[in-house]
């Protein structure tokens, strides 16, 4: 059914019915809709539309007005929380669209209003689409960035981007068919947009960073996070000296740490197979970075002291201790 709706290879009974359905809708043959079924959607859009402008300015204060959360709601929870049920919400403000405006409701008298009142409401749900990413942002800023954050990023705009194609529907008259294609069109781009990011470069420059501005909480992903060869190079900002933070003893720390770690996906980038088979390019470019930098990473972190230094990291990635 999918790659008949996008583009169909084998001729078949189904293909061919569903590439000859209309993709706009033809004003006479649609059915009249009951006035209970256009009364029902007037309150329907205007309900939502109240609701959702009391959510949004209610949320306004805490997202861009930096008002102190409620007693008992940490950052943590608010952008967790916040996240998943936001994007959930849009994707059901997208059905409600669909079902809104099927066939007859297309075409009843009062169809420019209820397509205003649909058009303000698709307006809400993208300030709440941005509200979600702002939500991500604020959480990346303190925490750090991951796959995972960056996927999240990703799926909040291709959930706008459903509802934008939403209200393109409903605006031309479009059908399920054409409708159908757009998704189809919009998540393809998205699979392929995602799996094209250099996540791991992307996340390594950030958290090393915001390390460097002196958020220590960005360690939380270098530490914990099981590294790629394609992240490494961008560590090595981590390996040059002064005080980004208020005692240089705690600089001393994650560059200690960071030469540890660096040294031990050396070590064992060296001993890999050099099989055409197994070679990445990621690893040469990060062999290639630390060739020149064999001697200060010795001279940092020696190899006898690197199993504390990466302990002492690990379990105070967060520089909470005195130093």
């Amino acid at each position: 059914l999918f790659s008949a709706l996008t583009a169909p290879l084998l001729r078949h009974v189904i293909s061919d019915r569903l590439l000859a359905a209309r993709e706009s809708l033809d004003r006479s043959l649609q059915p009249k809709p009951g006035a209970d079924h256009a009364l029902t959607a007037m309150i329907t859009l205007i309900a939502l539309n109240i609701m959702f402008l009391s959510y949004n300015c209610l949320d306004s204060v805490y997202l861009y007005f930096k008002a102190t959360l409620p007693e008992g709601i940490t950052w943590s929870a608010y952008t967790h929380a916040g996240c998943g049920w936001l994007t959930f919400g849009l994707f059901i403000s997208t059905l409600t669209l669909a079902v809104i405006f099927r066939g007859p409701l297309n075409f009843c008298p009062s169809t420019p209003r209820l397509k205003l009142l649909s058009y303000v409401w698709a307006a809400q749900n993208l300030f709440l689409a941005v509200g979600a990413i702002r939500r991500l942002q604020m959480y990346i800023d303190y925490s750090g960035l991951t796959h995972l954050r960056i996927t999240g990023i990703y799926g909040s705009i291709l959930v706008a981007v459903g509802l934008i194609i939403m209200a393109r529907k409903v605006q031309m008259n479009r059908g399920a068919v054409w409708m159908l294609r757009s998704y189809a069109l919009a998540f393809y781009t998205a699979v392929a947009a995602l799996a094209l990011t250099p996540n791991d470069y992307w996340c390594a420059r950030y958290n090393v960073k915001r390390i460097r501005e002196g958020k220590p909480r960005a360690l939380r992903p270098v530490v914990l996070k099981k590294l790629t060869a394609e992240s490494l190079p961008s560590l090595i900002p981590l390996l040059e000296s002064g005080s980004w933070y208020e005692s240089e003893a705690k600089t001393k720390v994650i560059r200690r740490g960071i030469a540890g770690l660096i040294s031990k996906h050396l070590e064992v980038m060296d001993q890999r197979d050099p099989d055409w088979r197994k070679w990445q390019g990621s690893q040469a470019w990060a062999i290639r970075h630390f060739e020149a930098r064999r001697d200060q990473l010795q001279e940092i972190c020696p190899k006898e002291e690197r199993a504390a230094a990466l302990k002492t990291l690990a379990v105070d990635y967060d520089l909470d201790r005195s130093y």
